[in-house]
């Protein structure tokens, strides 16, 4: 503002206080600007905070040996999955196993790794992970025997056993025991509802078979696929676990040839002949199972000239028939009462979709299933959350009123009531 400004100002504030107090401070303003430029002030701003950043580093530079130093321990990279298919039509093992999220281990923790200090001044080793304490000896042996009272006996029996072209066949013993019977997982007679569970398509993948094993309560039994590797050592698991187990049969889907189960599927289109020597291949895959279900099928099992010779060969070697998954149309029920063979239909797939709330709404219905009917049979497959999920409603049914039997006695308890 000029002189001449100030006076005019001067002038029309006249008495006026506040004006007058205005106007002085304005004055005061343009004498300090009048000293000091603004390039001036710049200038001198950014010399100080330069001043003061290079001071607070010298400062700091001895601690910065002290400093720890974040390092990120990862985990071992995960097998990929192996390819296989699902227990119902059209599904791939492996996609599913995707899509309901891979089997990674959990991340490992951040740990601090520090420079070397004096001997004096560290801290005393601290055990991150608390050790369990070892059991007593009383313990341990109590624990081994319940270990060996729940283990079924190692497979094959050889006097339930034929080798064949393929491999050991399973056949009735000479005093006309059958394998599903020397084979089955004890059950007490029981009084009240019981429900059954057999959870399959195992043996394709190593973490998915390892974890329904290792996690499910014995008397849920296990299926296992035609085509996995090493499949004697995973029944020899299972077994020893206390698990009965059976073999998935592939059969012809109605989508076949766009939806294969496989090299041995059991075909509509082929021979008596052809499919009986499919499944001689099949029975030969590992020994000690109780029976069969089918593995897809609802084309197969619909048609009763094609399914009666494998329900027949079915029944002279003494093994069950679990009918499950496979839809209304299938005649393998009717096949195995004509042939005096045991066999029973599934009433509820517990996984028809891998979520959550889908799984745990058929587990529920499946309990109310054994409390109408008196017994209930289950089947699902082995994607770490149906286990995760039959785990837990194993763990509800005692309160339920529910017992958990193997699915051999599920079969004999419904044979019975129709008798």
């Amino acid at each position: 503002m000029s002189t001449d400004d100030d006076n005019a100002a001067e002038e029309t504030a006249g008495q006026d206080p506040w004006l007058k107090e205005r106007l002085q401070q304005r004055r005061a303003l343009a004498k300090r600007q009048g000293r000091f430029s603004p390039l001036l002030v710049t200038a001198l701003a950014v010399a100080l905070v330069y001043a003061a950043l290079a001071g607070w580093l010298a400062l700091s530079e001895p601690e910065k040996a002290k400093s720890p130093e974040i390092i990120i321990a990862l985990g071992p990279e995960p097998d990929p999955p192996a390819n296989g298919k699902r227990t119902s039509e059209g599904e791939d093992l492996s996609k599913l196993l995707r899509r309901a999220g891979p089997d990674l281990p959990p991340p490992m923790p951040l740990t601090e790794k520090k420079t070397e200090e004096p001997a004096a001044e560290k801290a005393p080793a601290e055990t991150l992970i608390p050790q369990e304490p070892e059991p007593e000896p009383e313990e341990a042996a109590e624990k081994a025997q319940e270990e060996a009272a729940q283990a079924l006996a190692k497979a094959p029996i050889e006097a339930l056993t034929k080798e064949s072209k393929y491999g050991p066949l399973p056949v009735i013993g000479a005093d006309g025991t059958r394998p599903w019977q020397a084979y089955a997982r004890p059950q007490e007679p029981i009084e009240g509802p019981a429900a059954a569970l057999v959870i399959g398509g195992l043996g394709i993948s190593e973490s998915a078979t390892a974890n329904a094993i290792e996690k499910l309560p014995a008397e849920v039994s296990l299926a296992f696929a035609p085509y996995g590797r090493n499949l004697q050592r995973w029944i020899d698991e299972a077994r020893a676990d206390g698990h009965e187990v059976l073999l998935e049969l592939p059969m012809e889907p109605f989508d076949y040839p766009n939806n294969d189960p496989g090299p041995y599927t059991l075909l509509t289109g082929a021979s008596a002949a052809d499919n009986l020597d499919r499944l001689d291949w099949l029975l030969s895959r590992f020994t000690g199972y109780v029976g069969v279900l089918p593995y897809q099928g609802a084309r197969f099992t619909a048609e009763k000239g094609a399914m009666m010779p494998i329900i027949e060969a079915l029944s002279a070697r003494g093994l069950l028939y679990i009918d499950a998954g496979v839809g209304r149309r299938s005649v393998a029920g009717e096949l195995a009462s004509e042939n005096a063979m045991p066999w029973a239909s599934g009433d509820r797939l517990i996984d028809p979709a891998l979520r959550e709330n889908i799984i745990e709404t058929s587990l529920d219905n499946l309990t109310q299933d054994a409390g109408k009917q008196g017994t209930a049979i289950g089947t699902g497959s082995g994607f770490p959350i149906t286990v995760e999920k039959a785990l837990e409603w194993t763990q509800t049914l005692e309160e339920a009123g529910i017992t958990l039997i193997p699915v051999s006695a599920a079969v004999k308890r419904k044979m019975e009531k129709t008798q």
